[in-house]
């Protein structure tokens, strides 16, 4: 491989590019659709990241940002569920915001990142809206994404003020429920709020749960200054810290990821609550129409015990909220049945065993406890013994045994499935006598309030004939002109083993679906779908329905998604091909830092003559390490062009950046609708490839921390150093963060032959700072017309005297 070291103008071209104007694009009519001919079919379909922030009280109206990939200026967006109304197009935010954060060192920085862009939206949350989780999803004509997750919560509310630098502590009142995220990377947001002695306080994250990357770390710091309290793994990875205040005064609450990654999409939200907070109760359940007495186990619960009257609904669970002292707690759900029931702490050993079928509600309270239930049964009687513990979250992991009158094991269960960690087994026993259920904890050393279980015991019934239709995904893109597959699955029960023969309302025109068939004693099927050449652009919500004889009966059943059953449509999007493609030949060279670099591309229109717009691609192939680059049109039947990126003057040296641009257009459809497409290209071919080299401008300041004085200025010395390729005048310009204030100064150009300067910082007579990062002095001088700079940078330290 031949490596070339290149000045930054070597590859520079005379094609004319013209600079876009944020926010505006050509509306030059464009080839219609049905005339284009690419050489492939392909598309980049819309993806998204994150929505900020993740949720809203209801009552409320919540302006928000999705963060998303070739969602492009206007994107459909639509909210699903009770109570929310959200706006249907997002628009592209004026700003993303944006913290390069810590150095991304190799090797880390080979890995592939994602740039998301803020689009801008809306949702007004009714007041009576159902507490919980909504799902959203956006839409382009290149596909749709699948739905995500949005929190309707019940707490007031706030979203962080994110800046730059080291975190600064924010002071909240409770309850609340916070929304932030981690960002950039190493960051450790810190909230404060006035504790009492002796209340107590619970701190809960949700993160993962709604589909954040971020492995949360919660961490209380007392009024003195000391940790108190600390969690990682609460409600799976998702923290949760409960504590009581041993003095009155300020504390803290650090939240950061356990291995301090962060980015843009890792949002959160954190509930702090001074109220009443029932983390367990006992029994689970009870028989519908009778009156359970409940233990509640929690905090800032005023009394221990309370009765509930089970409701007589059909439904399998029935909710409650408790009150204590007058405030609602969080909601409690109970399962319900029909069969009776008996309490650990009620029975009397001296009772005579029950008879089955019955329902058996106890817990392991300390660790190495083992339950035993005695009941009796006959011979020929068989039985199914049901433990639920986790599916009604309790922090069981049970291990289930039977035992006749001797002690000896008849049958013995672990876990249900492979994913489920409760316990069932059915038995026959062959004789008449005593026999007993044996309940223990998998893990010896555990037990507690929260390890509470009901055991159903009850014949094996005979269930009718039925199925369930699942579809694993909510959505699918099919790209016109191509195929794609999708899978349905069959839930069997009863005996239902017939073939199912399945059906889409609502199908487009243009588009087909084959093997539309679950064979007889399958579980499943790949249906095909098939968009010719004049299949609309659009999505269209589909119900899809199987049939299934057994015997003279037909059972018919619609599909609704794994995850959320509620979803009871498939959003199909039928999506346009991108006609044009971008073409690089291999290159890689050795940059300097700091500079500006040109690469040479040709276009494979494909019939498409109308402008294209280049820049960044929103996915990159690895981190870009300060990477920029502008956006430029390519005028209508041009097919080549030149691309310049800015290398950032702090980049790694000897590291290999790979940076991959994408094309932007405007398809005219032959119905005269149009349609923004993109094309992206990850082959190496196509990326810009460069050896990071270090550069030959450099700048160096002192001191290396000056004094904030109100109303005074402070010299900073600034060296400059040159290389033979560095015969500009040099400007110099102090870059100010965005939430700095009070802090000015000039800038200042050095002829070619001044090499030390002094650069006076002028400082406000009113307020200063937060000095929360150091300041940084950058240094640009022109090679063969183009921008190359270094930067140094020192800290400001407040002047205590005057605070």
């Amino acid at each position: 491989m031949t490596f070339l070291f290149l000045q930054p103008n070597a590859l520079k071209r005379t094609l004319k590019v013209w600079p876009l104007a944020t926010g505006h694009w050509p509306l030059t009519l464009l080839l219609t659709a049905h005339c284009l001919l690419p050489t492939s079919l392909h598309a980049d379909p819309p993806s998204v990241s994150y929505i900020f922030p993740a949720g809203g009280q209801r009552g409320t109206s919540v302006a928000f940002h999705v963060g998303g990939h070739y969602l492009h200026e206007v994107c459909p967006f639509d909210m699903l569920g009770p109570g929310v109304k959200a706006t249907p197009l997002l628009h592209r935010a004026p700003h993303t915001t944006w913290f390069e954060g810590p150095l991304v060192p190799k090797p880390y920085s080979s890995k592939s990142e994602d740039y998301p862009k803020d689009q801008a939206g809306a949702v007004s949350i009714a007041p009576d809206a159902p507490l919980g989780v909504r799902r959203y999803r956006v839409w382009t004509s290149q596909g749709v994404i699948p739905t995500m997750k949005f929190v309707i919560g019940e707490f007031p509310e706030i979203v962080e003020k994110e800046i730059d630098g080291q975190p600064l502590p924010t002071p909240v009142d409770l309850p609340v429920t916070i929304n932030g995220r981690i960002f950039p990377r190493e960051d450790v947001d810190t909230w404060t709020f006035t504790g009492k002695a002796g209340h107590g306080y619970t701190c809960e994250v949700m993160a993962a749960r709604i589909g954040s990357p971020l492995d949360s770390r919660l961490e209380i710091i007392g009024p003195e200054g000391r940790p108190i309290a600390e969690n990682v793994d609460g409600k799976g990875t998702d923290s949760l810290v409960q504590f009581t205040a041993p003095v009155d005064g300020e504390y803290q609450v650090k939240i950061h990821d356990i291995n301090f990654a962060g980015l843009q999409h890792y949002v959160y939200r954190l509930t702090i609550n001074d109220g009443p907070v029932i983390n367990d109760v006992f029994p689970l359940g009870g028989r519908r129409g009778e009156t359970v007495s409940v233990e509640l186990n929690g905090v800032n619960i005023a009394a221990p015990n309370a009765t509930l009257q089970m409701p007589t609904t059909t439904e399998a669970t029935y909710t409650h909220q408790f009150t204590s002292d007058g405030k609602a707690t969080n909601p409690i759900t109970f399962e319900l049945s029909d069969l009776p029931e008996f309490i650990e702490y009620k029975t009397n050993p001296n009772d005579a065993p029950p008879g089955l079928p019955a329902v058996f509600n106890g817990r392991i309270q300390t660790a190495g406890e083992t339950d035993r239930w005695t009941f009796r049964a006959g011979p020929g009687q068989e039985f199914i013994f049901d433990l639920r513990a986790s599916r009604l979250e309790s922090r069981l992991d049970s291990v289930l045994s039977l035992e006749d009158s001797n002690g000896t094991v008849l049958a013995e269960n672990d876990n249900l499935a492979a994913d489920q960690t409760d316990s069932q087994l059915r038995h026959t026993f062959t004789t008449e006598g005593i026999y007993t259920a044996v309940i223990r904890e998998r893990t010896p050393r555990r037990g507690g309030a929260g390890f509470a279980y009901r055991l159903h015991v009850a014949p094996p019934v005979t269930a009718a004939p039925d199925f369930q239709l699942q579809f694993s995904a909510d959505s699918l893109t099919l790209v016109r002109g191509t195929e794609a597959a999708f899978k349905v699955t069959a839930l069997r029960s009863g005996g239902c083993d017939g073939p199912i023969e399945l059906s889409f309302a609502d199908l487009p025109a243009g588009v087909t679906v084959s093997e539309t068939t679950i064979p007889a004693n399958k579980s499943e099927t790949q249906v095909k779908f098939k968009a010719d050449d004049t299949a609309k652009i659009d999505v269209h919500r589909l119900t899809v329905t199987g049939t299934c004889k057994v015997g003279e009966k037909t059972i018919l059943q619609q599909a609704t998604t794994t995850e959320a059953p509620e979803l009871d449509h498939l959003l199909l999007a039928v999506a346009m091909p991108t006609p044009f493609k971008v073409i690089g030949a291999f290159e890689t060279n050795y940059v300097s830092r700091g500079a500006t670099y040109f690469r040479h591309y040709t276009l494979d229109r494909g019939g498409f003559e109308g402008p294209l717009t280049i820049s960044l691609a929103d996915r990159q192939i690895r981190h870009l390490q300060g990477v920029t680059g502008p956006e430029i049109i390519v005028p209508a039947g041009e097919t080549e062009f030149d691309y310049n990126i800015k290398l950032a003057p702090w980049m790694q040296p000897a590291r290999t950046a790979r940076i991959v641009v994408m094309a932007v257009g405007v398809v005219t459809d032959s119905d005269g609708t149009q349609h923004k497409v993109c094309y992206t290209s990850n082959t190496a071919n196509d990326q810009i490839i460069m050896m990071v080299a270090t550069g030959e401008l450099s700048v160096d300041v002192s001191p290396k921390s000056i004094l904030a004085a109100r109303g005074r200025a402070a010299p900073l010395q600034v060296k400059i150093g040159r290389g033979q390729s560095i015969t500009s005048p040099i400007t110099l310009q102090l870059i100010i963060p965005a939430h700095v204030r009070g802090i000015t100064a000039e800038k200042v150009t050095l002829p070619a032959d001044i090499e030390e300067v002094e650069l006076p910082i002028q400082f406000a007579d009113d307020a200063l700072g937060p000095f929360n990062m150091p300041l940084r002095v950058r240094a640009t001088a022109r090679v063969d017309g183009q921008p190359y700079t270094a930067e140094d940078q020192f800290e400001i330290l407040p002047d205590r005297a005057q605070q």
